[in-house]
């Protein structure tokens, strides 16, 4: 039977290739008689998320995208998909990043200026993409920002690894309430056994002035992505720089606190605003 929730919000399949997707969903959805948890479980992701991709507040994955197809004999998700990241204009690359992150064992985080994007808030990431977004697009490139988040429930689960500079958790982005929210997301990330998040002080003399990424699998060479600024970035397989990436990073973590340190300076922080 067909979902007995609110009545849902009129999409408008003409406005978007995104706004075309959640209508065809949501069409074929009711057609076949199935309920946003059956479609998620179908699609082995949950009704919630399912929900979301239908209002518009979430993006889709390319996986759920495939998943789709099989399930209603299609060729048009996994394509539509594809669309949705060309209209938003995603980095060159980072389409295939963002399907290698979703199979990566191992993520190695690092950024100097921000917290780490899989670890954002929305309203966080919306304050800092609202600087550099055309406001159009900026709903569309905040729901590619939080997708990415998905993996942190993944099952198997990658191990994460983020490297954030005290300075960050003191930025005040978008105000203080948006900062609060952010510091309490970090606390309630690193509870999580395969999530480690460790802070790197001031005046520790780390100077790297990009953030970067680090994928390692169970089996197959390693990738890297490397941002730039106004939402730049580019992927990386070379192994030379691959390297440095790593050398890079693994000097940096040995200037920062241990985990349970660094869990401690976020609380001292978000308790003292």
């Amino acid at each position: 039977m067909p979902d007995k929730q609110r009545i849902q919000p009129v999409i408008d399949p003409h406005k978007s290739a995104w706004a075309l997707y959640a209508y065809k969903l949501r069409k074929m959805r009711e057609q076949a008689g199935l309920s946003q948890p059956e479609i998620g479980r179908a699609c082995l992701v949950s009704g919630k998320l399912v929900s979301a991709i239908e209002t518009l507040r979430r993006l889709p994955g390319e996986d759920f995208s495939k998943r789709l197809d099989v399930r209603f004999d299609l060729d048009f998700f996994e394509d539509q998909y594809h669309q949705i990241n060309r209209e938003l204009k995603l980095p060159c690359g980072f389409d295939e990043y963002e399907k290698q992150e979703t199979q990566a064992g191992i993520i190695h985080s690092y950024d100097p200026l921000a917290i780490p994007g899989i670890l954002q808030t929305e309203d966080y990431t919306r304050a800092i993409m609202r600087r550099i977004q055309r406001p159009e697009q900026l709903d569309q490139m905040v729901a590619a920002r939080m997708r990415r988040q998905e993996i942190l429930d993944r099952d198997p689960y990658p191990l994460i690894v983020c490297l954030v500079k005290e300075a960050a958790l003191r930025e005040v982005i978008g105000g203080r309430d948006v900062l609060r929210g952010q510091l309490a997301k970090l606390l309630e990330v690193a509870e999580l056994p395969h999530v480690s998040i460790e802070v790197i002080p001031n005046g520790s003399g780390i100077v790297l002035a990009s953030g970067f990424a680090m994928l390692q699998f169970a089996e197959g060479a390693p990738v890297g992505w490397t941002e730039a600024a106004f939402g730049h970035g580019h992927l990386v397989q070379d192994s030379a720089t691959l390297h440095e990436m790593r050398v890079a990073f693994d000097l940096s973590r040995r200037e920062a606190l241990s985990v349970f340190e660094s869990v401690r300076l976020i609380r001292a922080i978000l308790e003292a605003m």
